[in-house]
């Protein structure tokens, strides 16, 4: 037996307010039609998930947004009849009135009187984050690592470094003497690419920066460079808002993949760079209501399948001159930002998506 310890009735009806800012809040898609499968409500993961077009969706027949769901549409119609509740653990349900782009979802239909609440778990997201947690955790195991590293090589380096000098000063003959020059040039180039591995060091200058003005001046400055081989496309959604990022480093997160772009695209290629905003999106096991995400993509020949699964490893690159430090780096920067980079390729189209959060952590509670 249950009794009561004084706690607030939980029997009460949720005030609307409330409700509306829980149902707001999920990641699972959350749909309420009539029995004749009516559009009555829905939330805005739900919205994302089926793409909808907009606010205009309510009172509609769910049948003219979706035509091309004719096995999940039959289903619902059968419950609705029935008024029995069913469980699918995924169903492919085609988009939009052509069906062209699929979405994989867990689904739950619930009739009460004569409504259907119908729950969708985008699947694909589900494994996404599990490969985010899986790519994070081996991002830290490896920042660890060449940190540590970085550490090692820079004490016997400086000791290296003294010696030669020393012995510089000991020499009379100058064709001794460039042998010692070289040592500590040498010395200096590996103290340098250790400091690179450290990456940035330092608490991050936060301030509201506009993202597609770091974008435009960049990419600008990549254009002055690469004077006939790329062509620069930008798509900028104008509701994305100022973020609070330090400019300077996210200027150096642009630079890296853009200027990666344009030494990969062929004379007259092209680049295009794609602002969204994401909604109830998971970085590191946490919920943002909104995060920004930066594409670049490019139209090059691809990333080799043998380096896709090591992009951000430090001294990994895809070509002979290159250090293999600009995407670790990179990838460095946006994490401390609290955001991920992924990456994606095949022949013909390589895309960067850079996610930032549009607020602190402490605003998303």
């Amino acid at each position: 037996m249950v009794q009561s310890m004084g706690h607030a009735n939980l029997s009460m009806p949720i005030p609307e307010l409330s409700r509306q800012s829980l149902l707001d809040s999920l990641t699972t898609g959350v749909l309420q039609l009539d029995s004749s499968l009516t559009v009555l409500d829905f939330n805005p993961a739900c919205q994302d998930l089926l793409a909808f077009p907009g606010q205009r969706v309510r009172g509609r027949d769910l049948a003219d947004l979706l035509p091309r769901a004719v096995e999940w549409l039959e289903l619902l119609q059968r419950s609705a009849a029935d008024q029995q509740g069913y469980t699918l653990g995924s169903i492919t349900l085609p988009l939009g009135t052509e069906g062209k782009i699929e979405r994989q979802v867990g689904c739950t239909v619930s009739p009460e009187d004569d409504k259907l609440l119908v729950e969708l778990i985008p699947l694909d997201r589900r494994k996404a984050i599990r490969s985010e947690d899986s790519l994070t955790a081996q991002q830290d195991a490896r920042r660890m690592l060449m940190s540590g590293l970085a550490h090692e090589v820079k004490n016997p380096l400086g000791g290296i470094r003294g010696a030669a000098q020393l012995l510089d000063a000991e020499l009379d003959k100058r064709e001794l003497r460039e042998y010692t020059s070289i040592i500590i040039a040498e010395a200096d180039r590996l103290s340098s690419l250790a400091d690179k591995l450290l990456g940035p060091v330092g608490a991050l200058k936060l301030a509201p920066r506009n993202v597609h003005q770091l974008l435009d001046r960049v990419s600008k400055l990549l254009a002055t460079e690469f004077t006939t081989a790329v062509v620069f496309q930008r798509d900028y959604d104008p509701s994305l808002p100022d973020l609070m990022l330090d400019g300077d480093q996210i200027i150096q997160v642009f630079m890296n993949i853009l200027r990666n772009a344009c030494q990969a695209v062929p004379v007259g290629g092209t680049i295009r760079l794609l602002t969204r905003v994401e909604r109830q999106f998971t970085i590191r096991q946490q919920l943002h209501r909104l995060v920004a995400r930066i594409d670049v993509i490019d139209d090059g020949p691809g990333i080799l399948p043998t380096l896709q699964e090591m992009l951000f490893y430090p001294l990994v690159s895809g070509r002979p001159d290159g250090t293999g430090l600009g995407l670790a780096i990179a990838q460095d920067i946006v994490n401390r930002h609290g955001g991920l980079i992924k990456a994606k390729s095949k022949p013909g189209e390589t895309i960067f998506s850079i996610y930032l959060p549009t607020s602190s952590r402490s605003d998303e509670q």
